[in-house]
This record gives structure tokens, C-alpha cells and sequence, in this order.
């Protein structure tokens, strides 16, 4: 009979070792195992139980609990990112209005020679 080598890596969690495959790479695959131990922990020390099963899915709401909070942030930043956004644009275009009555009024003055126009031109692109 042939024997079939462990893959894997190897984690302990809350006392209990477990063999884990994962997309993550090593590193990152032994910092969601150390989290997830963290959490268990915590919990424990929270709420005096000691079974692991409830432990594991007390910690799970926690976790899911961080997250769900964590994609409303971002949710949220979004949203503020996206006005922003719209508001700029709104400004740039509300600028770009401006700038063509400014130069329609500029070409209409006498008084602004070609030579004086450039100057006062070029300084009202800087704003």
C-alpha cells in the first residue's frame, strides 16, 4: 500500500493543530490562523466557555461581524469618493465655462491689444 504525504500547512488553533491548504501563501495562510486563534481566545476570556465548537462559532460572528462593518466603511468612503468626484467635475466644468466668457470678453476689448490679452489670458488659466 502506498502512503500519500501530508500536505499543508500546519496550524494551532486555540490548542488544536490542523493541517490547512489555501490559496494564501504560508505567511498569510499562518496570520488568519493566528487571527482566528486571537478571536477564539478573546472569547473565551469573555464569556468563561470552554467548548471549542462554540468558541469557534462565537468568534466566527465576531469576525463576520468586523467584516460586514469593515465593507460598509467602504461602502461608505465610496460613496464620499464618487461625490467628490462629481463635484470636482462640476467645478472644472463650471471653470471651463468661464474661462471661454472669459476670453469671448477679453477678445472683445478694444482697449486689450493682442500683447495685453496673452498675459491677462495666461493668468486667469492658473486660477
Amino acid at each position: 500500500m502506498e502512503t500519500i504525504p501530508e500536505t499543508g500547512t500546519l496550524m494551532r488553533i486555540c490548542g488544536d493543530e490542523y493541517r490547512m491548504t489555501s490559496e494564501l501563501d504560508t505567511a498569510d495562510l499562518r496570520r488568519v490562523a493566528a487571527y482566528v486563534d486571537l478571536k477564539m481566545r478573546e472569547t473565551a476570556s469573555r464569556s468563561g466557555n470552554s467548548n471549542k465548537t462554540q468558541l469557534a462559532v462565537l468568534a466566527a460572528m465576531d469576525i463576520a461581524t468586523e467584516l460586514l462593518k469593515s465593507q460598509q466603511e467602504k461602502g461608505l468612503m465610496l460613496q464620499k469618493a464618487c461625490e467628490s468626484i462629481d463635484l470636482l467635475r462640476h467645478l472644472v466644468e463650471e471653470r471651463s465655462s468661464l474661462l471661454s466668457l472669459t476670453s469671448d470678453w477679453s477678445q472683445n476689448q478694444p482697449e486689450l491689444t493682442p500683447k495685453k490679452r496673452l498675459p491677462l489670458l495666461q493668468q486667469i488659466k492658473r486660477f
